[in-house]
Formats: structure tokens, sequence, C-alpha cells
């Protein structure tokens, strides 16, 4: 079992499984030249069920994205607030899917933690904000392409689209969670050995230029720009 660092502090998880409530660390980004590189193209499946989800803390403005690897539009995918008439929503952008745009209904909150997910059911996408289902998209029939490098804190690589704001506890899934396992777990620290994980961010170093997949596949990002944040 490994054991994480907490700014000048090395804990065992294991002796010490705070969760939320310990010592937390966020990355801040920017609107340009800050993301995370997390060098990989296929940590979600193209065509299979998928879950990405993640704590943001994001001011009100034009829209801020946070995860993707849309470089180009053209197939590529993104999560991102966006403006929605007089409200800022959560996006989740898929061009190779049926409606290709999937809003919530509700708004994001500015400069509130929140947590948020998108959940590939089959052909059924559903948006979550704080643990609860706020939208469904039935017959999304279609595949997400994979050809370029997943990017946190940014819409893609260094696409200029950036969140602006503070992101942490980054995770990926080959399994569509459930709204109780989502309610369920948004505040535990996980093990790293949970079924369907394939990608932990728990951002706990807190110092570095490195960002930690702690799920055990390895899929460490390089950040650019972006400063650690105490939360």
């Amino acid at each position: 079992m490994p054991v994480y660092r907490f700014g000048d502090m090395l804990v065992d998880p294991q002796k010490y499984p705070w969760g939320h409530s310990f010592l937390e660390w966020a990355l801040s980004f920017g609107t340009t030249g800050s993301y995370v590189n997390l060098n990989t193209t296929s940590i979600i499946s193209a065509d299979g069920d998928f879950t990405i989800e993640a704590m943001v803390k994001l001011p009100h403005g034009d829209t801020k994205a946070f995860v993707g690897n849309n470089q180009s539009q053209s197939g590529r995918w993104n999560i991102e607030k966006r403006p929605s008439a007089q409200n800022y929503v959560l996006r989740f952008f898929a061009d190779g899917l049926g409606d290709r745009v999937f809003d919530t209904a509700n708004p994001i909150p500015d400069d509130v933690d929140t947590h948020i997910a998108v959940v590939r059911d089959g052909s059924t996408i559903k948006l979550y904000l704080d643990g609860s289902e706020d939208s469904e998209y039935t017959n999304q029939s279609g595949t997400l392409d994979t050809s370029e490098e997943i990017a946190l804190g940014d819409a893609g690589v260094d696409r200029g689209v950036g969140a602006d704001g503070l992101l942490r506890k980054v995770r990926m899934w080959d399994v569509a969670r459930t709204q109780q396992e989502l309610q369920d777990y948004k505040h535990k620290r996980l093990t790293g050995r949970e079924v369907g994980l394939v990608g932990w961010w728990p951002f706990d170093e807190g110092q570095g230029d490195v960002l930690y997949d702690r799920s055990g596949n390895d899929n460490h990002g390089a950040i650019y720009g972006a400063t650690w944040v105490r939360v």
C-alpha cells in the first residue's frame, strides 16, 4: 500500500482514512496555457459504458472546460461549464454521439465546490450534480473519437478553453456508476482496487509537476501552468 504526500507530511491512508476532511489539494487553472496532459488517448471506452467524475469550483464567466480530448471538435469530447440562457450549466460535448450536446437542466453554482459526473449507460447519457441525476438523454448511440490525448483543466491539450478555476478528485471508470454509488463515494477516498476504476487522480501531491494516477494504470499527467492550492 503506497504512502501519500499531504504537503510536507507523508500519510498512510490505511491508518488515516480521512477522505475529504484532511489536507486536500486542488490544481488552479487559468483560461489558457494551463492544463494536465495525461499522455494517453484511451482511458475510457470509445463505444462502451463509462463514468467520469470530478470536484470543480468554477467562477462566473465564459466557457470553462475541465476534461476532454477536444483538439479539433471532429469526433472529440469534453466536459465544461457553459453559458446557457441566464445560467451556466454542465455540458458534455461529444461529437461522436447522437445529439452531440448534453446539458444539465440546473446550473453549476459559481465559486462553489460541486461534484459532477457524466455517465454513459448503454445508449443513455446521464448528467449528475452533487450526486443527484439532473438530466438523461436516451438513444445516444455512436462512438467517441479516442485518437487525441486527454487533458485535465482544458478542453484538450493546450486547447485554450481552460477551467479558470479549481479541479480535484478526478475519477474515470469503464462502468456506468449508479446514482447511489456516486452519492456514497463522492467524498470517500478510494483504494485503487475498485471494480471498473481505470483512472484516479486524487490530487494529493500538493507540489511538483506530475499528477499521479492512483488506479494502478499509470496514467500519470504532466502539469503545465497550473498551480497547487490547498482546499
